[in-house]
């Protein structure tokens, strides 16, 4: 008769998730506060136009350009065009409005954006306007989407979605073990992974919805990113433990957590100091608020790049997890008491 085995965490699991949680949710966000509180916001990935005649316009836009740190795009736009319009679809992060029968400009901002990247991209403009004897007033713009909402909206959707990934590959692993010796168990794995993500993205999705009173967000587009991210996640996670051990699994963990640091701050990427505006788009938390903030807030497409980020991650995900099954050696025991053996055989 077989006897029952009760499955144990592995030697150094512990220690491991202490190190990952540290060094994820204390000290990445540390050092990031740290280079922002000496270094202040950077306008410089800012996406600005100006608006007013055209010869003044194209002025401004050099002089803008000349300026250290900046911002990485200013455009004219055509005289007549609703100078708030561009700000309120999320099409630009400002709007500078210039008219000559008035001794001020008007900066024109998302009510969304970073209070300190706002400063920020004021400086810039009073600078370029006492050029012309001109002063500088501030106007915020509600979105199109969920005016009232509070702003940290989607940084606290995608952080719940980072941090439920990491919860999932750490649950499996706890419940299931780390060993992976067929490919039927990996898919099971992978699908068991897959539906959670599912329903927990659905089931935030729909907390957002009530909590925003809104009838604009697309609970299937909103859950497919959710998922996509929280898979995303916990199979980067699982394939990095199952194919480098207990050092996979604390890089990777600690990886996924620091990259909140930004959002946990409530930062806009394109306001952080270099390199991270670089960086973050490129990431999947990067990827899934530029994802979110688009759905909640405007309604607009932001273009290609943020899908491709998120599905690349995924792919990377699946082939790790592959590459774990591949490289098990066949006669490899498939059961859990061979890790440690203090757990009695069957």
């Amino acid at each position: 008769m077989d006897t029952p085995t009760t499955l144990r965490p592995r030697p150094g699991l512990p220690v491991v998730l202490v190190v990952m949680l540290v060094a994820g949710l204390v000290l990445a966000p540390l050092m990031f506060a740290l280079q922002v509180g000496s270094e202040g916001p950077q306008p410089d990935a800012v996406e600005m136009g100006v608006v007013g005649p055209v010869v003044v316009s194209q002025s401004v836009v050099e002089r803008a350009a000349a300026l250290p740190g900046a911002p990485r795009r200013v455009v004219v736009l055509p005289e007549d065009d609703d100078p708030a319009d561009a700000v309120r679809r999320g099409l630009l992060d400002a709007t500078v409005d210039i008219d000559l029968g008035k001794p001020y400009d008007v900066l024109r901002v998302s009510s969304t954006a970073d209070p300190d990247l706002v400063a920020a991209v004021r400086a810039q403009v009073a600078s370029v306007s006492l050029g012309y004897g001109r002063v500088v007033r501030v106007v915020e713009v509600r979105p199109v989407r969920n005016p009232d909402a509070w702003r940290g909206t989607p940084y606290a959707v995608v952080v719940a979605w980072i941090v439920l990934g990491v919860a999932l590959a750490i649950g499996l692993l706890l419940v299931a073990g780390s060993r992976v010796t067929s490919t039927r168990q990996a898919l099971t794995r992978v699908l068991v992974l897959a539906v959670l993500s599912v329903v927990a993205a659905f089931a935030i999705a729909l907390v957002v919805s009530t909590v925003t009173a809104s009838t604009d967000l697309g609970l299937l587009r909103t859950t497919a990113v959710g998922a996509t991210t929280i898979a995303a996640t916990a199979w980067l996670i699982r394939g990095a433990e199952a194919v480098f051990g207990l050092a996979g699994l604390a890089v990777a963990g600690s990886f996924s957590l620091a990259a909140l640091a930004p959002l946990l701050a409530l930062t806009d990427p394109a306001g952080l100091p270099s390199p991270w505006p670089d960086i973050v788009p490129w990431t999947v938390p990067g990827a899934a608020l530029s994802l979110t903030r688009a759905d909640v807030f405007f309604g607009t497409s932001v273009g290609v790049r943020p899908v491709a980020v998120l599905l690349s991650w995924l792919v990377l995900a699946l082939l790790t997890l592959g590459a774990a099954v591949v490289d098990r050696p066949a006669d490899e025991p498939a059961d859990e008491s061979a890790e440690d053996p203090a757990v009695p055989a069957a």
